[in-house]
């Protein structure tokens, strides 16, 4: 037992004592440093650029419905579109799958997002119950269509997507309900 301990100290010394003295010659110079007090403020193009982390990614878009989203938005000439994903009340689930292209720009209200290059906008309140979806675009018996899954719904999503629903339903029949009579 003793020996174990003192081999795995000895190891990275050894490690450490090797990596001192090889390599020193040909080391490529290093960077010049910033004056201390900047700060490092990369441009928005080269944000744009770099992938989001996967885990970072809330919808995903496949090839084919990116390239439909983009064809929809080409062809209504819009000079910038997003592609809007909303759960609305309604359906079996007590919940609906609604895709729009939305030509104004977010709200404060919107979680914005690029999925396979498709500008996307989420509301707040429904990315949580959003993550993980999967958007695609398919063909069957002559008809196409976007074909929407959600792979991670679990009881506790749909008791979390159900009770979101049940809140809104009851605001939008506390605001119809405060009008003139």
């Amino acid at each position: 037992m003793i020996r174990a301990r003192i081999g795995i100290c000895f190891v990275p010394l050894l490690v450490l004592l090797v990596g001192c003295s090889v390599g020193a010659v040909d080391a490529p110079p290093e960077p010049a440093q910033a004056p201390t007090g900047a700060v490092f403020a990369p441009s928005r193009a080269a944000l744009e650029l770099a992938p989001p982390p996967r885990e970072l990614v809330y919808v995903e878009i496949t090839p084919d419905a990116a390239r439909t989203v983009k064809w929809h938005i080409d062809d209504l000439k819009l000079k910038r579109g997003w592609l809007r994903y909303t759960l609305v009340p309604g359906g079996c689930m007590g919940f609906r799958n609604k895709l729009d292209l939305d030509p104004e720009p977010p709200t404060d209200q919107d979680f914005e997002f690029v999925a396979n290059g498709v500008p996307c906008l989420v509301l707040k309140s429904q990315y949580h119950l959003v993550q993980g979806t999967r958007i695609d675009f398919g063909q069957k018996d002559g008809q196409s269509g976007f074909i929407v899954t959600a792979p991670h719904a679990t009881a506790r999503t749909k008791e979390a997507v159900s009770k979101w629903v049940n809140e809104e339903t009851s605001k939008a029949n506390d605001i119809t309900s405060v009008g003139p009579k």
